[in-house]
């Protein structure tokens, strides 16, 4: 009996061991399907939401603009991917994969490079993965790239998105709550932040 129980405890071990590894690598062009799929999620259960929540005024009754908003950054997510599969002009994604597997993509961070800052163009993670470093593991993989940089960048959404705010402030990043327009028709919904880089 002791033996039995040993052996269910070992093989319980093994699987949660192994179904916490995050493995980050750049991403290929076999993965643009995982990408969009990816990409399609996490606008339908986590960003589509708070553009609601965060600006009724222009979402919450009104759904062919919502379409829109996100038919636009899903053309602009289009050529992130195209321009970082390609590693065009120091433009670069990583992908996040659960236990090594390169069909389970996870998260993504795409970014770019351009003198001594970092851009962070996207940083997305699965609803079911957050929660467990995946982002920050992408993050620190992108920074380590390029021990030169002293700026880290980026825009997200300003209101009602207070899980993302508080994943960069623990990471280091700061706001001076500088408001920004991801697309001309609905202004100032992204709020930039700044991470210093101490060498």
């Amino acid at each position: 009996m002791k033996s039995k129980i040993f052996a269910i405890f070992v093989t319980l071990y093994i699987t949660l061991t192994h179904t916490s590894e995050i493995s980050i690598r750049f991403s290929q062009p076999h993965d643009v399907p995982a990408l969009y799929a990816l990409n399609e999620n996490v606008l339908d259960e986590y960003f589509g939401p708070t553009l609601i929540t965060g600006y009724p005024e222009y979402f919450a009754n009104n759904e062919p603009l919502l379409l829109q908003f996100c038919d636009s950054w899903n053309d602009m997510f289009k050529i992130l991917l195209r321009e970082g599969i390609n590693n065009l002009d120091n433009h670069h994604i990583l992908v996040a994969s659960q236990n090594e597997d390169p069909n389970n993509i996870i998260g993504l961070c795409a970014f770019t490079k351009e003198n001594d800052s970092l851009y962070l163009q996207y940083l997305i993670v699965s609803e079911k993965s957050r929660g467990q470093g995946t982002g920050k593991k992408l993050l620190d993989n992108a920074l380590s790239m390029y021990p030169d940089v002293r700026t880290c960048w980026l825009e997200t959404i300003a209101n009602a998105n207070e899980k993302t705010h508080a994943f960069y402030e623990r990471y280091g990043f700061t706001t001076t709550k500088e408001l920004c327009t991801l697309v001309e028709y609905v202004p100032n919904t992204h709020i930039i932040y700044t991470l210093n880089i101490k060498k």
